[in-house]
């Protein structure tokens, strides 16, 4: 796992030190909330919008991506065609998310396919000045999936994690996922990936869609 803790942090040191992705001046701290990710004044913009009584407008303050979104039970069924990962057909399957602290979050994924049980842990990694998402899967199948890269919005309050997973290789294949998280609800969110096999053109790879099971636990873990 501190080999995978590794890995998430060259990514986010990667995003900071782009020239494309570097918004926040130099000596720059965000204040760390054990309890929230967001600040007061971010928490406050949503708030505000959340509570208009009209569509939104140009005028108006983009919404926030809030990361404690995550935050709860999530189900989901997922049709998958046949790829070097796993067998075609029908996958249920759970996540479950907490907090460790501010802008980080771990979870875990319990899932049945047409091979049988599956699990990964999960952990979840947030910057809210570079609105760039880090989230890592730990396959109990023996591989690992690292889905890295920007959050956009809009002003509908919709928001699109636009996503590449590094090559890696199972079965004898390398296999690359690239793709899409549509976070379209407070109740449901969608997985749009696209899988590549041995250097081959991208193909869909199933649009399933993830459904809160309960309210989010906003606790301390």
């Amino acid at each position: 796992m501190r080999q995978w803790a590794a890995s998430v942090a060259a990514v986010v040191i990667f995003a900071i030190g782009s020239p494309a992705l570097a918004q926040v001046e130099p000596g720059h701290v965000r204040e760390r909330k054990p309890n929230q990710c967001l600040s007061n004044e971010e928490l406050n913009v949503n708030k505000t919008l959340k509570a208009l009584t009209r569509p939104t407008s140009k005028s108006d303050p983009n919404w926030i991506f809030d990361p404690d979104y995550l935050l709860g039970s999530w189900k989901f069924e997922w049709v998958m065609p046949e790829t070097p990962i796993g067998s075609g057909g029908t996958t249920l399957g759970t996540y479950q998310f907490k907090r460790i602290e501010d802008c980080y979050y771990e979870g875990a994924l319990d899932a049945t396919g047409p091979d049988g049980r599956y699990t990964a842990s999960v952990t979840v990694v947030y910057d809210p000045d570079l609105k760039f998402l880090v989230w890592l899967e730990n396959d109990s199948r023996g591989f690992s999936m690292l889905r890295s890269g920007r959050i956009a919005g809009d002003l509908g309050g919709y928001f699109t994690h636009h996503w590449d997973v590094p090559a890696f290789k199972y079965k004898g294949k390398v296999v690359r996922l690239s793709g899409t998280t549509f976070f379209s609800s407070p109740a449901t969110f969608r997985y749009r990936p696209r899988i590549s096999v041995d250097g081959g053109p991208f193909e869909n790879y199933g649009n399933p869609w993830i459904t809160r099971q309960d309210a989010p636990d906003r606790s301390k873990p």
